[in-house]
């Protein structure tokens, strides 16, 4: 272990090594000739990847100018926090927000393994373990993967090694996404059991405000519903975004950094006229707006918000716990194919990367892909 210090007296950081050999504690310090801190920090995790790899020991003859002013390659080129940031920096082709996951799940996955981790040093053991981590979910374990093989990817192409995540592969989810569905009714039936909370509430005078009253709630989940938009793209969405003579909605921060055009059903169609009516309008403002806008200033939504406030009135209707507001998402996808919309359809309105995952609804619909083939006189 080691650790950089700087004497009141002295001008310059030093170091210091400490081990223990053959039950006896083994010292070794020396100045570092800087009197930057981030330079010697630099420096400090530079020696340790060093004598890590056996390149130096600090403890037998060790010249530190020599070590510091080799013209050779240094570790640091090596070093896993390094790549991670060189990744970040090229990954220009990446939105904004994806970035940050990237960032999020690549730091935490240094930190498991030392922050002076050497790339040549890593095992496929120390993404295992990372990765299939008992404490997270199955979805979390293959999202964090999921950038572990695009990161050791992008390695191999630097010529950083093999790429160790070639082999690994994702756990299968457990097969619940019929849990996740509600119907037409159940739908229904939370916005009404919101609006009954609310007039409970206003006879108690616990609500006196048009911002109390959650007016969003109905418009907001219905149309999350009907078109199938994620959470994110329907709380982005402004009052330019949405033709009421076309019936169509423009999605322009679609997942990925994507745009698509959805068409609006006569449910989501009529319950954003009424809105509109209600509600402050300009092409310009938020479809659904935070409380906290004023007429000069529309403020989104936050996700936390309708998430929280949707999962509420989920539980006092008593629907299944495993009903959250992307299940909005994965019901109007059933509910398109019961429709009769094909699966290439749905997947271009809801915007599905791969046809694979607009395939995972057919198997909730079997009964009405039969009937619709016997009309057909297929079967």
């Amino acid at each position: 272990m080691a650790h950089i210090y700087k004497r009141k007296s002295s001008k310059y950081y030093n170091i210091r090594f400490r081990r223990m050999e053959n039950g006896i504690v083994e010292e070794k310090q020396f100045s570092l000739k800087t009197s930057n801190k981030r330079i010697a920090q630099q420096l400090e995790t530079r020696l340790l990847a060093d004598q890590q790899l056996g390149k130096i020991n600090v403890y037998q003859s060790f010249n530190f100018d020599s070590w510091k002013n080799q013209d050779t390659e240094t570790s640091s080129n090596r070093l896993l926090s390094h790549l991670i940031q060189q990744f970040l920096d090229e990954a220009t082709h990446i939105v904004d927000k994806t970035k940050k996951h990237y960032k999020m799940v690549l730091n935490l996955f240094n930190e498991s393994v030392g922050s002076t981790m050497m790339t040549d040093l890593l095992r496929i053991e120390d993404i295992t373990k990372f990765v299939f981590k008992p404490t997270y979910s199955i979805a979390t374990q293959n999202n964090y993967l999921r950038h572990l093989k695009t990161f050791f990817k992008w390695l191999e192409k630097q010529g950083h090694g093999k790429n160790l995540t070639a082999d690994i592969k994702p756990k299968k989810v457990p097969e619940t996404l019929k849990d996740q569905i509600i119907s037409e009714d159940e739908l229904n039936h939370v916005v009404k059991t919101n609006r009954d909370y609310i007039l409970v509430q206003e006879s108690k005078k616990l609500v006196n405000y048009d911002k109390q009253r959650q007016l969003w709630f109905g418009p907001l989940i219905t149309t999350a519903f009907y078109t199938g938009l994620r959470q994110s793209e329907l709380l982005d969405l402004k009052w330019k975004h949405i033709d009421f003579d076309g019936r169509q909605v423009s999605v322009v921060s679609g997942k990925g950094g994507k745009s698509r055009t959805t068409v609006l059903l006569n449910p989501a169609l009529k319950v954003l006229e009424k809105w509109a009516e209600i509600s402050t309008s300009g092409n310009e403002r938020f479809v659904f707006e935070s409380v906290k806008s004023m007429p000069n200033n529309s403020i989104r939504m936050t996700n936390r918000t309708v998430s929280r406030v949707f999962k509420d009135f989920v539980t006092l209707t008593e629907l299944s716990d495993s009903i959250h507001f992307h299940s909005l998402r994965h019901s109007c996808a059933t509910y398109l194919l019961k429709a009769g919309f094909s699966v290439h359809e749905v997947q271009k309105m809801l915007g599905h990367s791969s046809i694979s995952v607009t395939e995972r609804y057919l198997h909730l619909v079997p009964e009405d892909l039969t009937e619709k083939a016997r009309k057909l006189g297929l079967i």
